[in-house]
């Protein structure tokens, strides 16, 4: 037999804020510098790519090595294939 909880207790709603004017279109610049370093706290990288620089492949050469890939992953499973026996 499974105990029931207490019942959540009343909590009164929060304070509302006071109204604020919208941003203006100036408002991008800060007028603060702590607040302009404290702005970007979170900072990403942009990496070409995470295996070095690709090649711009023609679409004859993107054809040849997908082929070659399917070949070499073939022989990969027919070696294993032939352990297994």
């Amino acid at each position: 037999m499974r105990k029931r909880g207490r019942a959540a207790a009343a909590v009164p709603p929060p304070d509302e804020p006071e109204p604020t004017a919208p941003p203006s279109a100036n408002d991008d610049a800060p007028t603060n510098p702590v607040a302009a370093a404290a702005k970007s706290a979170i900072v990403t990288l942009k990496r070409k790519s995470r295996f070095g620089d690709a090649p711009d492949l023609t679409p004859e050469e993107h054809k040849r090595r997908g082929n070659a890939a399917d070949a070499l992953w073939r022989e990969l499973v027919r070696r294993v294939a032939e352990k297994l026996r």
